[in-house]
């Protein structure tokens, strides 16, 4: 006989839409569960008994959610029983997900003994070396795509965890059942459930449990109403158990008979009520919803009691130990606001955080969502502006959105791919009047991840203002009243820089700007948008340096809802290399990043963040190269350059780019670099490379994600040269500039000049006749 052997439990995977969870066992000493491992939804069980006529009530190793639980969970199903002399049948001993593929399904064979009252059904231990043909077979079924076999399994878990949190159980050869001299009720001496595996090559695959109970009782089917709630004791606990919250749980109410019945409940607490059908056919269950809305601080033991009309009765008992809620009246600098959570994860008031009082989140270290609610009213014929300061932690699957009335606005949980980020959410929101909900939420998807962060996950918040003002049809407001644009270096040409400010419209027609006011380093652009109540409207401001030095001076917006004054600052130092070796013709002027400028080696101009730490950031090195092309001239600008760092990735069929190259023409992306691979203007259409008259900026910036360097982790850059040609230099019959002419090059793409090379011309005459015509450019 095979000798009695233990399993251990190593890994945990979902399958299907029902989530059914599946452990990993292989033959040693123990099986072992972790706590917080998640198994099969129990209340996706489906019953599939033959002539059920006994009731099981078992208390699973598995509660509602399928998590290990070292206290069970208790759950109801039916089994069908047939006594045949001292041979008995047993269908449904362990039920099936509704969602595994099935087979085939065998039912159970055991032993009865009349003088001793018991059961005996085989159960030969498994064991990962043999092909466990001789176990007892519960059902075949497809699983993960292979044929698999489902098995009964019976032994009992340890009752305390090994020095790893994990609980140990011991399998068993013969599952006994106490069965009362009636045969009214049975009773398993130890716990029992199904495991599945696979064979290969004559070898088995232990894949996990789909279920495990540590105890059942079962009792035969009777006519009278009967009612069973599952589970029997509710309590609630954790940061989220405060006077005010609005808590929830589920329960399931069975009815035990064959006959239908009408049910009431009565709740020992008005704070406790449940919703559920009062009607309940026979061996019918029904999910019940409970709602616990504690209005007092302090201990709560109450009793929901379910009722049928012959009197049967089942209660569960409710539990909880009441906390006061947190006072975020700390975070509001003005407004009257109404504040409660949702989710298991609530806000709470942090000191520490900021040095003051901020609203956090609090699933720093699980999966979740932690969600704080804040309710205003703007009175009717006020417009209401609320605004707020904060951060969010991000990192691709966690990060915050930010709701309005139900619309997102902010939005970063998927944002940020390889990278771990602290983002600034500060905002203000313009709303007309009437009731309004702000909501702030900090998801969790992938806690596994939380091990590699540098800090808190998290989401936090203060500073709330609320304020109103008349409603007016031209109103806005001016989010930034200053404007720094930071460091930058000068060379020969003017530096330009360029970023926005955000004027919100608060009136009731759209908002437009008409003129901006500067000077000659500061200023601005005007254009055709407009940006309806309560939208954004983003004005472009200027800085254009013509030298070394310190610079400040105020820009004036003039807009349908006034004027408003930006204060901008900006500051710029000399050149720190002198990059002339790297040009072989023309004159240029150069720019680079101040944190990481490139460096100058021999003829080469090289990006300087080779082997540096990420530490959760990305990293840029940029080199800007500036031209001028003159009135009545065209310019082709050409360089030698090389790209060594880590190659493109696929996922799902989409190139990404991750550590490289990035070249901007005129701000304009055009070409990505990965690999050990040549980044020059070769690599570039010619049609790109041809400049009309006017200012132009070519910008080759070195982009870093990952902190491991591949090859030399860097961009080379060399054989700067800038041909100009006249624009005269044209064999072929001349353009009459009168008419409308599109230009197109050999392959047809439209140019707004012409390129060396073939030119296609196209001109639309007054009399609406079309003439096309090729033009030869040297």
């Amino acid at each position: 006989m095979k000798r009695s052997i233990t399993l251990v439990l190593f890994a945990l995977f979902v399958i299907g839409k029902s989530c059914l969870a599946q452990q990993m066992l292989t033959a040693g000493q123990t099986l072992r569960a972790k706590v917080n491992m998640k198994q099969v939804n129990k209340s996706l069980r489906a019953v599939e008994a033959t002539a059920p006529n006994y009731w099981v009530s078992a208390l699973s190793s598995y509660d509602a959610n399928g998590y290990f639980t070292p206290t069970g969970y208790k759950e109801n199903y039916t089994v069908g029983i047939t006594f045949n002399g001292n041979e008995v049948t047993i269908d449904n001993l362990v039920p099936l997900s509704e969602y595994i593929q099935t087979i085939s399904v065998q039912p159970v064979k055991g032993i009865y003994n009349a003088d001793a009252h018991t059961i005996t059904v085989k159960t030969q231990p498994f064991d990962n070396e043999e092909d466990n043909s001789d176990c007892t077979l519960l059902a075949k079924v497809k699983y993960q795509g292979n044929d698999c076999n489902v098995i009964l399994v019976c032994g009992n878990f340890e009752d305390e965890p090994d020095l790893q949190g994990n609980y140990s159980m011991r399998q068993l050869e013969e599952l006994v059942f106490d069965v009362t001299d009636d045969l009214s009720v049975i009773t398993p001496r130890s716990g029992y459930g199904n495991y599945v595996y696979s064979v290969f090559q004559g070898k088995a695959t232990g894949l996990g449990f789909f279920s495990y109970y540590k105890s059942s009782l079962m009792e035969k089917i009777v006519n009278t109403p009967t009612l069973d709630c599952a589970p029997d004791d509710i309590v609630f606990e954790g940061l989220n158990v405060v006077q005010g919250a609005s808590l929830t749980a589920t329960l399931q109410l069975s009815n035990k008979g064959l006959d239908a019945t009408t049910i009431e409940a009565v709740s020992s607490s008005d704070d406790i009520i449940v919703d559920y059908d009062t009607k309940l056919e026979g061996l019918g269950s029904q999910t019940v919803m409970l709602y616990f809305t504690p209005e007092r601080v302090g201990e709560y033991n109450e009793t929901v009691t379910f009722r049928t009309t012959n009197g049967s009765e089942a209660s569960v008992t409710v539990r909880a130990n009441v906390k006061e809620a947190p006072d975020f009246s700390a975070i509001v600098t003005g407004g009257d606001m109404v504040f409660y959570c949702e989710g298991g994860f609530p806000f709470v008031i942090d000191n520490d955080i900021a040095g003051h009082p901020v609203a956090a989140s609090t699933n720093t270290s699980e999966n979740g969502e932690s969600t704080l609610n804040i309710v205003f009213t703007v009175p009717e014929g006020q417009t209401g502006v609320i605004s707020w300061k904060g951060q969010s932690a991000a990192s691709y699957s966690m990060g915050s959105r930010i709701f309005v009335d139900g619309t997102i606005i902010y939005d970063d949980i998927y944002t940020y791919m390889q990278s771990w980020e602290q983002v600034d959410i500060a905002n203000t929101i313009v709303l007309g009047s009437g009731h309004h909900t702000l909501t702030f939420s900090y998801y969790q998807y992938a806690a596994w991840r939380l091990q590699y962060a540098q800090f808190p996950m998290q989401l936090y918040i203060y500073d709330l203002n609320l304020t109103t003002m008349p409603t007016a049809e031209n109103a806005a407001l001016l989010k930034q009243e200053n404007v720094d644009f930071g460091n930058h270096y000068f060379d020969k040409l003017s530096i330009g820089d360029q970023t926005t400010v955000e004027l919100i419209n608060a009136g009731t027609v759209p908002l437009s700007v008409g003129d901006i006011k500067g000077g000659d380093i500061f200023g601005g652009k005007v254009g055709n948008e407009t940006a309806e109540r309560g939208k954004s409207l983003f004005v472009p401001i200027t800085f254009n340096g013509t030298g070394v030095g310190e610079f400040e001076g105020d820009v004036t917006i003039c807009t349908s809802a006034g004027d408003f004054t930006v204060h901008c600052k900006a500051s710029a130092e000399q050149l720190p290399y002198d990059y002339s070796p790297i040009v072989i013709g023309g004159d240029f002027s150069f720019n680079t990043s101040f944190e990481h400028p490139f460096t100058l080696k021999g003829t080469k101009a090289i990006s300087s963040i080779a082997g540096l730490e990420i530490n959760n950031r990305t990293l840029d090195s940029w080199l800007e190269v500036s031209f001028d092309i003159p009135e009545g001239q065209t310019g082709t600008f050409s360089w030698t350059g090389y790209n060594s760092s880590v190659g493109f990735w696929y996922f799902m069929n989409d190139k990404i780019f991750e550590d490289g190259t990035e070249i901007t023409i005129d701000g304009k992306h055009m070409q990505q670099y990965a690999g050990e691979m040549n980044a020059s203007s070769s690599t570039f259409a010619d049609e790109l490379l041809q400049f009309a008259p006017g200012r132009h900026i070519v910008k080759f910036n070195y982009h870093k994600v990952g902190s491991e360097p591949a090859g030399y982790d860097r961009f080379e850059l060399s054989n700067l040269k800038l041909q100009l040609s006249s624009a005269t230099a044209i064999k072929g019959q001349a353009i009459d500039t009168t008419s409308d002419v599109q230009l197109f090059n050999a392959t047809g793409i439209q140019m707004k000049q012409m390129g060396h090379g073939l030119n296609i011309v196209r001109q639309q005459h007054p009399d609406g006749t079309t003439t096309v015509r090729k033009i030869m450019v040297k």
